[in-house]
């Protein structure tokens, strides 16, 4: 994973007293603090989609129909429906449908 972290205003000088600075160098310091802040939380969020990431080693091939539901952010009613109309999406196992991560993945242009 790379990262690029841009920001447009120029990184201001550091001083541990701001009482000498002008308004304008204030509202620059702001400025900087504000994208700097943006750009930390933008980075935080692709961490927390990282880790959120099954790694492929880690991804069954058949999922249960309401786990591969939630995991792929669908009803269950659609998944169902589609486990009984296209042939490799679904299987039963029991009562209950199994559903073809790979399958739904290429169904979903994923």
């Amino acid at each position: 994973m790379s990262i690029l972290i841009t920001t447009r205003a120029p990184m201001p000088d550091a001083r541990a007293n701001t009482s000498g600075l002008d308004r304008a160098e204030l509202m620059q310091m702001r400025r900087f603090i504000g994208s700097a802040q943006a750009v930390l939380r933008a980075f935080e969020l692709r961490i927390i989609e990282t880790l959120d990431e099954p790694t492929p080693d880690k991804i069954p091939a058949w999922l249960p129909l309401a786990t591969a539901a939630e995991r792929f952010g669908l009803k269950s009613d659609t998944v169902r429906l589609w486990c009984r109309k296209e042939p490799g999406i679904g299987r039963r196992a029991g009562k209950r449908w199994e559903v073809s991560v790979p399958a739904l993945r290429r169904r979903l242009g994923r």
